[in-house]
C-alpha cells in the first residue's frame, strides 16, 4: 500500500472513530466520508503541483478497486475527486491494509491495564485506585479519558501506574535521584524524564495534596530529585558529633547523614529557613547570635522537613521563614508550615518590608495578579493579606535578594 493510500485510509478511519457509527453501531445512516477540499487536502488543489493531484487520484482509484472506499467525482470535472466514502462493511480490511490497530482493541488494552491496577490498589482505596478506576470507567462509557489519556496510551498507562505504585499515595519515604528511580522502576534511566509531564498531569488531577507548579519541585516533593541532595545549615548546633557552629560557616549534610544522625545540641533560640541560595549565604555571613539558618531552595522536600523536625525535637525553638514577597514565596511558606506542622512565622515578608523595598520591585501581568488575588480567599494565606493587597495596588513583587540580610536582626 502506498503512502497516499495509507494517508487517505487513516483520515477516513479517524473520522469513523469520532463518528456515531463508532459510538452507537447501527444507529446512524450517514456516511463516513472525506471531502477533497482545500482545507483537508491543500496539495490536491495546488496549481503549481499538478502531479500531486494525479498521485492522489491514483491512490483513491486503487482503494476503490479494492472495495475499501466509494469514489465520488466532481460533477464539473471527471478528473477531480469530490469526496470518498469509507465502506463500513470492509472496516476490518481497511484497518488491516492501513496497518492500524482498531480503536476498540486499543481501548480494550487501555481498560485492561487500568482494571488490573485498580484491582491491585482496591484495598488501599486511595487516589491511585480512583485514577485507575476512572480510566477504566471512561473507556467503557465512551467518555473523555482523564489526564488527557488517549486509546493509544495502554503501554504508557502501564508505566505510569508502575511509577505511582512505587511512589505510594504520598511519595517516597526517602529521596532518590530521578535516574536511579527510573532505572529501578522502568528499567531505563532516562524513561521517567520522558514521561514525567504525563505523570505530573495525573498527579495534579488526582492527588489530593497540591503540588508545586514547577515540575522539578513537584517531583522533589514526592521524593524524586535531580541529584543527591544536601541540607545546607549554619549556626550553633551539634549533629552526629559534628559541631557546625565551630566551623564558622555553613555545612552541607548528605541525605544518608540526615537520616541516621541525631541532633545532640542546639545552642540557639530560633531557626530561620531561607528560600534562595544567595540570601542564605548573605545571612550566614551576618548570622545573628543563637540563630540556625537552613537553606530550602524552594519547596522543601522530605529531607529538609525531616531535618527541621529533628531540630524541633531537641528544645523549644522559634521557627521563621524568609522568602520572596511574591506568589511563589507565599505558597512555599504555606506549604512548609502545612507539611511540617511547625508554628512557623513569616520573616521580612510583611507589608512594611514590601513598602520599604518596592523601589526594587518587579512588575507582574494581569494573569499573575488574578492568581495572587485568589489567595485573599484562602485562610491559610491570611498572614499575607495586607501585603498582597499592597502588591495588587502597585502591580509589583519583591524578590528576596533585594532585601539585605542585615534586616534579619537578632532574636
Amino acid at each position: 500500500m502506498s503512502r497516499d493510500e495509507r494517508m487517505i485510509l487513516d483520515l477516513l478511519l479517524d473520522r469513523y472513530e469520532r463518528s456515531r457509527h463508532y459510538r452507537e453501531p447501527g444507529a446512524s445512516r450517514r456516511a463516513v466520508f472525506l471531502r477533497f477540499d482545500r482545507a483537508t487536502l491543500p496539495d490536491y488543489w495546488d496549481e503549481r503541483r499538478g502531479e500531486r493531484r494525479l498521485e492522489l487520484n491514483q491512490a483513491v482509484r486503487n482503494l476503490a478497486r479494492e472495495g475499501l472506499i466509494e469514489l465520488r467525482l466532481s460533477r464539473y470535472s471527471r478528473e477531480e475527486v469530490e469526496r470518498v466514502d469509507l465502506v463500513l462493511e470492509r472496516l476490518d480490511e481497511a484497518y488491516r491494509r492501513a496497518g492500524r490497530t482498531p480503536r476498540r482493541a486499543r481501548e480494550a488494552q487501555l481498560a485492561a491495564v487500568a482494571e488490573a491496577w485498580a484491582e491491585r490498589w482496591a484495598e488501599s482505596g486511595d487516589w491511585r485506585h480512583t485514577f485507575a478506576a476512572r480510566v477504566a470507567g471512561a473507556v467503557h462509557a465512551g467518555e473523555p479519558l482523564p489526564a488527557r489519556l488517549t486509546p493509544d496510551d495502554g503501554p504508557l498507562l502501564g508505566e505510569l501506574c508502575r511509577v505511582l505504585n512505587k511512589l505510594g499515595p504520598a511519595g517516597l519515604a526517602d529521596e532518590e535521584p530521578r535516574r536511579l528511580f527510573s532505572q529501578r522502576v522502568l528499567g531505563n534511566s532516562k524513561r521517567l524524564e520522558a514521561i514525567q509531564g504525563r505523570l505530573l498531569r495525573v498527579l495534579r488531577e488526582f492527588c489530593p495534596e497540591p503540588l508545586p507548579e514547577d515540575d522539578r519541585e513537584a517531583l522533589a516533593e514526592l521524593g524524586i530529585v535531580e541529584n543527591p541532595q544536601h541540607v545546607l545549615v549554619a549556626g550553633p548546633l551539634v549533629i552526629g558529633g559534628l559541631d557546625i557552629g565551630s566551623t564558622g560557616s555553613d555545612v552541607g549534610l548528605s541525605a544518608p547523614f540526615v537520616k541516621r544522625c541525631t541532633v545532640t545540641a542546639v545552642e540557639a533560640d530560633r531557626v530561620i529557613t531561607v528560600e534562595n541560595l544567595t540570601s542564605f549565604h548573605q545571612l550566614v555571613s551576618v548570622l545573628p547570635p543563637r540563630t540556625v539558618a537552613v537553606y530550602l531552595g524552594g519547596y522543601p522536600g522530605p529531607l529538609r522537613r525531616r531535618f527541621l523536625e529533628k531540630l524541633s525535637a531537641v528544645r523549644p525553638l522559634a521557627f521563621s521563614h524568609w522568602g520572596d514577597i511574591d506568589l511563589g514565596g507565599f505558597r512555599i511558606f504555606v506549604h512548609l508550615r502545612g507539611h511540617t506542622g511547625l508554628p512557623i512565622a513569616p520573616l521580612l515578608m510583611d507589608v512594611e518590608t514590601y513598602r520599604q523595598y518596592r523601589s526594587a520591585g518587579m512588575p507582574f501581568d494581569e494573569r499573575y495578579g488574578r492568581r495572587l488575588a485568589a489567595l485573599l480567599d484562602q485562610p491559610a494565606y491570611a498572614p499575607f493579606w495586607p501585603v498582597i493587597r499592597a502588591m495588587l495596588a502597585d502591580g509589583l513583587r519583591v524578590e528576596q535578594e533585594a532585601i539585605p540580610a542585615e534586616m534579619v536582626g537578632g532574636p
